[in-house]
């Protein structure tokens, strides 16, 4: 019976996280998510789930789900980027992993604009927070010879850079 109260609790906290993310998710304009095709949610356990334009995020790959656990999520008007709880990051859609910097690790926080990422990381080399960038050159996808360091935050105008806090599942 304990199970059977459990399970259902689960699903109740899951049907309210749905719900919230629709809401707060949304392709609206007072909303962060402003991909007009695509949907996505974590699920209590930290998982990622999108479902619509596959060409705009609307399908993760098999590389996202493999890197583990999701802190946040960010979207472009044609992507979804994930960041890891392992300070990785995942793209898809018509922005992919590839237009990633290799060497990015210990990523803090994800942003973005209407066709480009950003993420503040802690650098291994000298401890301070940089940022990174990739996508669309003209959205803001190329930091030039710029290299900020210092960052507290990145805005852009589509993604939000407060991660959503999640429920902690139940043993």
């Amino acid at each position: 019976m304990y199970d059977d109260l459990w399970k259902l609790k689960m699903l109740i906290k899951g049907l309210i996280l749905l719900w919230y993310c629709h809401i707060a998710l949304g392709y609206d304009a007072g909303s962060p998510w402003k991909n007009p095709s695509t949907f996505c949610v974590l699920d209590i356990r930290s998982n990622v789930t999108c479902w619509g334009g596959e060409g705009t995020g609307g399908k993760v790959p098999s590389n996202a789900t493999n890197k583990g656990a999701v802190a946040q999520l960010a979207s472009s008007a044609d992507a979804v980027s994930a960041l890891h709880t392992n300070g990785t990051v995942s793209t898809w859609g018509a922005i992919t992993d590839s237009s990633i910097p290799d060497s990015l690790a210990n990523v803090n926080m994800l942003a973005s604009t209407g066709s480009a990422f950003a993420a503040t990381y802690t650098d291994s080399k000298d401890g301070l927070i940089h940022v990174a960038v990739w996508g669309s050159i003209s959205f803001g996808g190329d930091l030039g010879e710029q290299d900020p360091t210092g960052v507290e935050m990145v805005y852009g105008n589509f993604g939000s850079p407060n991660p959503m806090p999640l429920p902690q599942p139940q043993p």
